[in-house]
């Protein structure tokens, strides 16, 4: 094998391309601007603790200033001397009052801005504070008075006592027959049967269910306008106050934790067993009134509330509801 095929037959590494200075730069540029952006700054934090910095400076400068000129003088003039030159004596405080007072006056004011600039971030704290503790006594306020009307919500269950009566059912123990009846939906659509079993089971689930919601309609109605009125209060309250989305976001989501899962995961049910109950009206000749019949009232009510609960509100959200409700406001007579 002669030199040359040696030469051919070794690996070679690759050389790495070359990076230039300003390629290096550039990245470092784009990296740091990046972390910038994805860094959140206290920027009153950071103000406040500039100007206390410049103010222990200024202190700083003037002991250094008024210890060199000491020094200095030292060479020339002694305390501990018998006579007093009051012309020598006066040229040295002109120089310290002029120089360093004038430094230390400066400290005073950098410490006097700071002070300021930390009692109006304490009293917006405080202001925050007072309005997230005022704003959480309304909604508990309002959730006292959905559960007063709730005590008193009463279900009729399609079963019948001795006497022939439909059995009633109240307060939670209503809510959690109301959640059974909707959650029935689930099961009979997530059976494991063949498309006619289940199309027969479906029709004897509706005909209970459809009996169900005809006996307790008009509580139904009631309960919704009692949730949807605390509901409307609540939101045009935490707008109207004009504090940050994160805090009205979280405001809101106390109020529904506070009213139960049960109620509300029955509420979403709820909405598609009124859907094929009005639908199975209409196949049947009846037409309801959209408007004013109680089922679908009952639909738009339980619609609105889950489409506050679910919403994420932000800046831009914000500022399209408050447009929204001035242009209504503005179309009434």
């Amino acid at each position: 094998m002669t030199t040359e095929d040696k030469d051919i037959t070794t690996d070679k590494k690759p050389i790495p391309p070359k990076i230039s200075r300003w390629s290096r730069f550039y990245w470092s540029f784009l990296t740091l601007k990046f972390k910038l952006k994805r860094t959140k700054f206290n920027w009153e934090k950071v103000t406040i603790n500039t100007f206390v910095g410049l103010a222990f400076f200024s202190i700083v400068a003037g002991l250094a200033v008024f210890i060199i000129f000491l020094v200095k003088l030292s060479h020339n003039y002694s305390i501990s001397g018998d006579k007093i030159e009051i012309d020598t004596t006066g040229q040295v405080g002109d120089f310290i009052g002029g120089v360093v007072g004038a430094v230390w006056s400066l400290t005073g004011v950098l410490l006097f801005y700071a002070t300021l600039r930390l009692q109006s971030r304490e009293l917006a704290e405080n202001r925050k504070h007072f309005q997230m503790s005022r704003l959480t006594d309304i909604i508990y306020k309002q959730l006292d008075l959905f559960n007063q009307q709730l005590l008193n919500f009463k279900f009729k269950d399609i079963e019948r006592d001795g006497n022939g009566e439909h059995i009633e059912y109240k307060g939670r123990t209503a809510i959690a027959l109301l959640r059974k009846r909707v959650e029935g939906i689930l099961e009979t659509q997530n059976k494991d049967i063949s498309d006619q079993e289940k199309e027969k089971v479906m029709y004897q689930f509706m005909g209970e269910n459809f009996a169900f919601i005809e006996i307790n309609k008009k509580e139904l109605l009631n309960i919704y306008e009692e949730l949807d009125n605390q509901v409307s209060v609540i939101r045009a309250i935490l707008i109207k106050e004009d504090i940050p989305p994160a805090d009205l976001n979280e405001l809101k989501s106390l109020f529904f934790r506070n009213i139960g899962r049960d109620f509300l995961n029955a509420s979403e049910l709820l909405i598609h067993l009124l859907e094929w109950y009005i639908t199975h009206q209409e196949r049947g000749g009846k037409k309801l009134d959209e408007l004013f019949s109680p089922e679908f009232s009952i639909k738009r009510k339980i619609a609105v509330i889950e489409e506050f609960r679910k919403k994420r509100y932000d800046k831009q959200t914000i500022k399209n509801y408050v447009k929204s409700r001035d242009m209504y406001n503005e179309t009434l007579f």
